[in-house]
């Protein structure tokens, strides 16, 4: 039930940002001359375009959070089934966020462009409108061929035994409750963006104009704070095995049966979060040598803790076979 319903906020925001991403794209300007006016002419605007631009900024915040959500649960929960197409979605929704923060041609953009060089404003231009939606549609549509339905259509023959009471951790969706869950989400988000629509703006440097250096926008955004933290720990090859994990590791996991006595995977899992957490909160403040060693302890544990994982799953597999 909770990654279905997961699954159901993921399609909301997913349909957010195509509806306010096409809205925006009819008053976007993609050159370096045009492109920082005609986003402060969206934000100062009498009509809707305001809303269009906070709709697209705080969905995309919201959509790479509960991928990671649901990232984690799977790995909770042991569901390593198309574990590669999960973590391809979510490295197109990082790229996708990376390259939508260069197009307002903002102090945010002098930052991201001194991290990858070979981007340009007409390549992010391209990859945001163009690339990352066409990928995720050939890498999403096998998978939706009867979740759509499955979603806004009851059942008619609806399965004979029922779905677990709340006394046993379920919900039981009635006709019509995916639909139901899918318009409470949408009015929540709708809420939320109109309420807070810079929850996810620390500092106002990313509004200001791209001017040269020296840069003032001196920090990652939120989602690439922890993947800076271990970049900056150990270097480029560190940072890529620390990425490279993602998509190897889980595919050499074999799922366990999970008991009182058994609770090693949930609570490597658990602290693998909060390892996440804690690069997170270190990669926003990486000025001091102190912050910087702080970095280089949790991105060990961070590998400890993959290592264990691996180690479990075997141990516990072969204590199954005897």
């Amino acid at each position: 039930m909770l990654l279905r319903s997961i699954k159901i906020c993921l399609l909301v925001l997913c349909l957010a940002e195509l509806i306010s991403g096409i809205g925006l794209l009819l008053h976007y300007r993609a050159n370096t001359f045009e492109a920082f006016l005609s986003v402060q002419s969206i934000l100062n605007s009498e009509n809707l375009r305001w809303f269009c631009y906070d709709l697209h900024k705080v969905g995309a915040n919201l959509l790479i959070l509960f991928s990671f959500l649901y990232l984690f649960i799977c790995l909770w929960q042991q569901r390593y089934r198309y574990w590669l197409v999960k973590i391809i979605f979510v490295v197109l929704l990082l790229l996708g966020s990376y390259s939508g923060n260069i197009l307002p041609w903002s102090q945010l953009s002098t930052w991201l462009l001194t991290a990858l060089p070979s981007l340009n404003l007409k390549v992010s231009f391209l990859v945001h409108v163009i690339f990352i939606p066409i990928v995720l549609i050939i890498l999403i549509s096998p998978f939706a061929k009867g979740g759509l339905r499955g979603i806004f259509l009851a059942r008619v023959n609806p399965p004979k035994s029922p779905l677990p009471p709340f006394a046993k951790g379920g919900i039981p969706l009635r006709k019509g409750g995916n639909c139901f869950l899918f318009l409470i989400y949408l009015l929540i988000f709708l809420f939320f963006t109109l309420v807070s629509p810079n929850v996810f703006s620390i500092k106002l440097e990313n509004f200001s104009a791209l001017m040269p250096l020296p840069v003032l926008y001196d920090y990652p955004p939120w989602y690439l704070a922890p993947w800076f933290a271990l970049y900056k720990s150990f270097g480029y090859t560190v940072f890529g095995l620390a990425v490279l994990v993602w998509f190897l590791v889980p595919l050499l996991l074999k799922p366990t049966k999970v008991s009182f006595e058994h609770q090693f995977h949930p609570l490597v899992v658990s602290l693998l979060l909060l390892c996440l957490i804690g690069l997170g909160a270190t990669g926003m403040h990486l000025h001091s040598t102190r912050s910087l060693l702080l970095a280089q302890c949790l991105t060990v544990i961070y590998f400890i803790l993959w290592i264990g994982l691996i180690v479990y799953s075997r141990w516990r597999q072969d204590e199954s076979e005897k």
